[in-house]
């Protein structure tokens, strides 16, 4: 499976030590029998945790007020139209983050472009939450799908760039798949919050849950621009 990568790893590109460390690492790696608790062991178990919890939060925050956004701005006051119009800004936002997304999937650490819009979006939704307006909602919109452009296919790649070839699957699985859980949250959080709270405090506490993400993305790995096998070795050296 990895002749093509020691054919192209030339004495030029890889040295020899760094060679058979990873031709190790990787017969290592294809010897284990990758199961669903093995994700729950070292070294994979705090890769299967980071990006759960990042996957989790961001669920939460986006389908809690993406799903429930115009109803719960109908019961705040805003018309049925004024809502609809506000919430068209999303659809600029996801265009914008996915043609962009693109040219900086290599550019630069797969983790920090998602990490600076989801801090963004957490701090517009700070101030959303104190100065609640028509201005910040529709920009609110425009961020949030913005965010899910950047976030979504950097993410993604960089979820399974972390488990090791053989449990690929099973760590996406898990740490994506699962955390949808969060999805089903977020409605019912965001509508309690608005409810108990105020709608202020709604918004307070999807910043809240979108910080929490990017504090996430901090404890990963940097992997652009690295051959899946040479991560590997990090895998089993650590």
């Amino acid at each position: 499976r990895h002749t093509r990568y020691w054919r192209d790893c030339s004495s030029d590109v890889c040295s020899s030590d760094l060679q058979a460390s990873i031709k190790a690492a990787v017969e290592t790696e294809e010897r284990v029998n990758f199961t669903w608790m093995s994700i729950f062991r070292p070294p994979v178990l705090r890769y299967t945790v980071i990006f759960f919890f990042a996957w989790f939060w961001n669920y939460v925050a986006v389908y809690g007020f993406g799903t429930m956004g115009v109803t719960l701005l109908v019961q705040h006051g805003y018309s049925l139209v004024h809502s609809i119009q506000m919430a068209i800004a999303g659809g600029v936002g996801f265009v914008a983050g996915g043609l962009i997304s693109p040219f900086i999937s290599d550019r630069f650490s797969r983790k920090w472009p998602p990490f600076v819009v989801t801090v963004l979006l957490g701090a517009e939704l700070l101030l959303l939450g104190i100065f609640p307006g028509p201005v910040l909602i529709t920009l609110y919109f425009f961020l949030a799908a913005f965010q899910v452009g950047i976030f979504a296919p950097l993410i993604y790649l960089l979820t399974a760039e972390h488990f090791p070839t053989s449990g690929r699957n099973i760590g996406m699985a898990f740490s994506n798949g699962v955390a949808h859980i969060g999805g089903a949250i977020g409605p019912f959080m965001a509508t309690f919050v608005a409810a108990s709270f105020g709608f202020g405090a709604m918004f307070l506490s999807l910043s809240a849950c979108f910080w929490l993400c990017a504090l996430c993305l901090l404890f990963a790995k940097q992997t652009t621009k690295r051959n899946l096998e040479a991560i590997i070795v990090s895998e089993f050296e650590n």
